[in-house]
């Protein structure tokens, strides 16, 4: 069976008939659609994602939310 469009969905996948007709169909389903990722170097954008959230300063924002937060909270269980 060959499929003019990729699989979107399991509604797709329902109207192609290979849910009723396969045994496992989240396999099969998973195999389409991971058949369409852009850029499988998943390690490398996680590197990438938390080297910006350094540069742009959001861990020290992070770290003084943490510190506000432990401070009032102190505050309010006093």
């Amino acid at each position: 069976m060959s499929l003019q469009k990729p699989l979107q969905s399991i509604a797709d996948a329902q109207q192609a008939g290979l849910i009723e007709t396969l045994p496992q169909p989240q396999l099969v389903i998973g195999q389409q659609l991971s058949g369409y990722v852009e850029d499988p170097d998943v390690l490398g954008q996680i590197q990438t994602g938390l080297t910006n959230f350094v540069e742009s300063g959001q861990l020290w924002a992070m770290i003084g939310g943490f510190i506000l937060g432990y401070m009032f909270a102190g505050l309010r269980r006093g």
